[in-house]
């Protein structure tokens, strides 16, 4: 019997025959820089999305991985790579670095590629599709992730009976992949979504992109997204897409007004980093010295910036759910300076380091409400910025008396539309 043997496609070759696919996809593709990663690269064994230390977005691929595809499944990988890309996958379910959420983001891995694998026909082998666990077609990335967190558990209910039966539990239950598993891995799946949030410099270093001021990696997927969109308005191929992805697009076009609060508490940190630079004779200005006879001074980070998250404890902030997603806000902000948090009602309790979840401590306080104690302490401890988590319904310090923190300080409230905060800025947070 004569053996076919698999064409090898260079990725020149391969972003030009996905022209043909759909002008749409090619559009996004056109947008991203393409790297090859080398053979000792861990994160990436196939394919996978992440970013340059300058912020723009670039496509991570393995020159053998692609090599032992045909032209339609290498092109259905690459499709995959862009639907990431413009359902935003990499900022609406990021993965965690912790070790112990291993088998969280194994579910969550799971759920992404089911939401756009069920649109790519020609994937190899190993691909994860909604019928793999029983699921209907057409919903989110976050639909499924709840539907396998319930499989999860009646797989889990269903071998703790088995044990109790004194039977051998079932490795594999119902035939579907078993969730259960906490062995450290994150998942079977046709591509890596370890790069997300990532960058590599020019030594082919991994480094997180929380830590460079130049990734904001929410403004650079949807600007590339909503470019992709206008520049193929009107195009008749785009009547070819899958429904679900065309209500996807309409949503853009039509967008609803959202009030992104973390992207006001990044902005809000932004400006007080700016004020941890000062001049140095030790380092020169680089950017003047063709342009000068003589050295200028350089800036220099005088030292790692300190934000004071105040938490008002008199017992009027409410929502848990809220507030575990704005101290997530607060661990995500600590990657890149100092956070100190202080409880207080009428006098500051406790003032601790946060750099996890873990390290948040219970409440500690209650009665009534005053803010000057936590601007005295955050005088004393010498901080950049103050971050108050209130209602604002308490004693405010006069703002002459307080410098810096007039402008320096964010008033955070939760299902607070209409406050009055003295000085200082003021963003709610809603599950609207």
């Amino acid at each position: 019997m004569a053996t076919t043997s698999v064409r090898k496609y260079n990725m020149e070759e391969l972003c030009v025959s996905f022209i043909s696919r759909n002008r749409f996809y090619s559009c996004i593709l056109s947008k991203l820089n393409k790297i090859p990663v080398p053979p000792t690269c861990k994160e990436v064994k196939t394919a996978g999305v992440g970013f340059t230390p300058q912020g723009k977005l670039v496509l991570y691929y393995s020159e053998k991985f692609f090599g032992e595809l045909n032209l339609a499944q290498a092109q259905a990988i690459i499709e995959h790579e862009v639907l990431h890309v413009f359902f935003q996958h990499l900022v609406r379910m990021p993965m965690s670095p912790d070790p112990k959420d291993a088998n969280l983001n194994k579910l969550q891995n799971y759920a992404l590629d089911m939401a756009i694998n069920q649109y790519l026909p020609d994937l190899p082998e190993g691909a994860i599709y909604p019928k793999t666990f029983n699921l209907e077609e057409g919903q989110y990335a976050e639909w499924y992730l709840v539907e396998l967190k319930k499989i999860k558990e009646q797989q889990e209910q269903q071998k703790q009976k088995q044990k109790q039966q004194g039977g051998q539990p079932q490795s594999n239950p119902n035939g579907m992949p078993d969730l259960t598993e906490d062995d450290g891995s994150q998942g079977s799946t046709i591509d890596s979504h370890e790069m997300w949030g990532k960058t590599v410099n020019d030594k082919g270093e991994v480094e997180d992109a929380s830590h460079n001021e130049n990734c904001d990696m929410e403004h650079e997927l949807e600007k590339i997204v909503r470019q992709a969109a206008k520049e193929c308005e009107g195009d008749k191929s785009m009547g070819d897409l899958p429904a679900g992805i065309r209500r996807e697009l309409e949503s853009l076009r039509n967008p609803k007004r959202k009030h992104n609060w973390k992207r006001e508490l990044r902005v809000f940190v932004n400006s007080v980093l700016t004020v941890t630079k000062r001049l140095s004779q030790k380092k020169v200005n680089r950017r003047m010295i063709d342009h000068v006879d003589y050295y200028l001074p350089g800036k220099k980070k005088s030292k790692r910036p300190s934000i004071l998250l105040a938490r008002d404890t008199s017992g009027s902030v409410c929502n848990d759910e809220i507030q575990k997603q704005f101290l997530n806000e607060m661990i995500n902000i600590s990657k890149f300076c100092d956070v100190l948090v202080a409880d207080c009602d009428t006098k500051v309790h406790q003032v601790y380091t946060v750099k996890r979840v873990g390290d948040f401590k219970k409440y500690i306080g209650g009665g009534g409400t005053s803010f000057e104690p936590i601007f005295a302490e955050a005088k004393k401890r010498g901080v950049d910025g103050i971050i108050y988590l209130t209602d604002t319904e308490g004693s405010f310090p006069k703002k002459e008396d307080i410098g810096k923190f007039a402008s320096k300080t964010i008033w955070v409230t939760i299902d607070q539309k209409n406050v009055s905060v003295p000085f200082g800025k003021h963003v709610n947070i809603t599950e609207e």
